[in-house]
């Protein structure tokens, strides 16, 4: 009875020792997984299929072939003489190890682990930023299992950026990025930058981890005490009057609102020129040439620009004067000389001298005569009566000079001997009664 229980024990301890000896090997020929799979498993010589829900976390495959489909995930594993079929649903998971640095792409944790989720055989980018204090690496490395992709074919990396972008074609197994933040040494710039109540200096590494203004170096409030003469701060230029003004700056070269004076003033250089026009003289007002006055200064000019100064007086043009003609002018009662403004001087009655007949008197006609003004030469002529009837001078003589005489003479001759003759035959009838 004792041999036989202590045969049982053995058997059992054998058995123990072979299960806890043998590791877990599965020599299945085929699995479809929906679940998880992890830890140290091995799969070897058998192929899996990994769907749906499906995760790969980490495992070993070797000799076999792992089909991805229907959005399965495999974030990881060692494959071994091993490949990936994807139905063109899969994805995979980008194992992040990032120190001193963040990425803005949306990650996912499983088992503490840190990964960004791509999408099978398509472009996957993302943006890496140092971390405060550091700057971007010159270089990353990203890995598939045991070999390093190459920077510039499978993928790129701009280290002025932090731009990271992964080709499709690599993008059919999953991948590992490493990458650290840099030390940053800054290098300020000579260059002052500035806003509207600030000023500093930026640091010349572009993966500068200093964003804060307040940070950087000469960070101050702006303080406009610089007087600098320069053209770049010229509020106004000289005048003839006044020097050149400029406002005050600050130390960084923003210019502020209080100003100074600079210089002498500009005597060429006149703000407020008059012009007038020039003006001929006359008999009895002075005239003047054109000319420019500057009422800032109070200095009169020949020229338009105001270069050449001159004296009001050597503008002045005297009066001419009246200019009496030579020749006489009248009216009926008067000759005198007179100016070409209408000034008359010599004013003096006419001298006449006696008739001179131009032009006898018949019995019928008149005739005419004339005198002239000794002096001015006027002359004023009269008519001479008809001979036939009335002598010169009678008292029903008519005046001279009256275009109508003659005419009414005869009429008044006819009218007469018409009453004459009425008269003879009324006294003849009267007798003959």
């Amino acid at each position: 009875m004792m041999k036989k229980t202590r045969k049982i024990w053995r058997g059992l301890l054998c058995l123990c020792m072979a299960i806890w000896l043998v590791p877990a090997t599965v020599q299945a020929l085929t699995i479809d997984i929906t679940g998880t799979i992890t830890g140290t498993a091995t799969y070897d010589g058998v192929n899996v299929t990994i769907r749906q829900t499906g995760v790969i976390i980490s495992g070993t495959f070797r000799d076999n072939t792992v089909f991805s489909k229907e959005g399965a995930l495999i974030l990881g594993g060692t494959f071994v003489n091993s490949k990936i079929e994807d139905d063109g649903t899969g994805r995979y998971g980008l194992k992040v190890n990032l120190d001193n640095l963040s990425t803005d792409s949306i990650l996912s944790e499983y088992e503490n682990v840190q990964y960004a989720i791509m999408p099978y055989n398509t472009e996957f980018s993302f943006t890496l930023s140092p971390d405060a204090g550091y700057g971007l690496p010159s270089s990353i490395a990203i890995s598939q299992g045991d070999t390093a992709l190459a920077s510039g074919t499978d993928y790129t990396y701009n280290n002025s950026t932090g731009a990271v972008t992964i080709n499709a074609n690599v993008i059919k197994a999953p991948l590992v990025l490493e990458a650290s933040g840099a030390s940053h040494t800054h290098t300020w710039s000579d260059t002052w930058s500035s806003d509207a109540a600030h000023h500093w200096h930026e640091c010349g590494n572009r993966s500068c981890p200093i964003t804060d203004n307040s940070l950087k170096d000469g960070y101050g409030e702006h303080v406009c005490d610089q007087k600098t003469v320069d053209e770049t701060y010229k509020a106004s230029a000289a005048t003839c009057t006044t020097a050149a003004v400029y406002y005050k700056s600050c130390v960084c070269g923003r210019a502020g609102t209080e100003t100074f004076s600079s210089g002498e003033p500009d005597s060429s250089r006149h703000t407020a020129l008059s012009k007038t026009e020039a003006k001929e003289a006359t008999c009895t007002e002075n005239g003047h040439t054109q000319y420019w006055y500057c009422d800032a200064c109070g200095k009169y000019f020949s020229d338009e620009n105001g270069s050449k100064e001159i004296a009001l007086a050597d503008t002045m043009i005297s009066m001419t004067g009246h200019g009496f003609g030579a020749d006489w002018k009248s009216d009926s009662a008067n000759h005198w000389h007179e100016c070409a403004c209408g000034e008359k001087t010599d004013i003096t009655a006419h001298t006449y001298g006696s008739w001179t007949i131009t032009r006898g008197a018949a019995a019928t006609e008149t005739g005419s005569q004339e005198k002239a003004c000794s002096v001015c030469g006027r002359k004023v002529t009269e008519s001479i009566p008809a001979t036939g009837t009335k002598s010169a001078g009678s008292a029903d003589t008519p005046q001279t000079g009256d275009p109508n005489s003659t005419g009414v003479f005869i009429a008044l001759f006819l009218l007469a001997g018409a009453g004459l003759t009425g008269m003879g035959i009324y006294a003849k009838k009267h007798r003959v009664q």
